[in-house]
């Protein structure tokens, strides 16, 4: 990590460190032990996303009930490393694991800012995944009317 020139800028450890010294999230992504007795250890989203897809060397999916978005590889170039694929919704923690073409969000908009030459290419490796995530979930326009059908429910009974 140490020789990438991402975590030599001084802004970027600024904006994603939450607080939390860079030493102490390196400290995290090096922790191995399962279960943790403690959250000490966890990464927090968003602020983290990109440092874990960068320190793993593949796209991090992250879906929850307040944030979908896909973390991209600062530092690195495209690869066959398969996703990390968080999935957090009602208190529930799933982790699954793609072998094809798997839905993945938006690119986090941090991705733009900081990665580097080399890592340009991942936009393009994730857009079938993207498109796939389209076709899955779609999106009404902004403004679009929301429809409720306020009718009472027919219930059909037998005398």
């Amino acid at each position: 990590m140490d020789a990438q020139e991402i975590y030599k800028e001084e802004k970027y450890i600024f904006d994603i460190s939450d607080s939390i010294p860079f030493a102490r999230l390196r400290s995290n992504l090096n922790y191995f032990r399962s279960p943790t007795r403690t959250t000490a250890y966890w990464i927090n989203f968003p602020r983290h996303g990109d440092l874990l897809a960068d320190t793993y060397q593949r796209p991090v999916i992250h879906v929850s009930n307040l944030i979908t978005n896909t973390y991209l590889p600062l530092s690195h170039g495209p690869n066959t490393n398969p996703p990390i694929f968080l999935v957090f919704l009602e208190g529930e923690n799933h982790y699954n694991a793609f072998k094809c073409i798997y839905p993945a969000p938006v690119i986090s908009p941090g991705w733009f800012k900081w990665r580097s030459e080399i890592a340009k290419g991942w936009e393009n490796i994730i857009q079938i995944h993207r498109e796939e995530w389209a076709q899955r979930f779609p999106q009404e326009p902004p403004g679009s009317p929301v429809v409720i059908d306020l009718a009472p429910q027919i219930v059909a009974t037998t005398q």
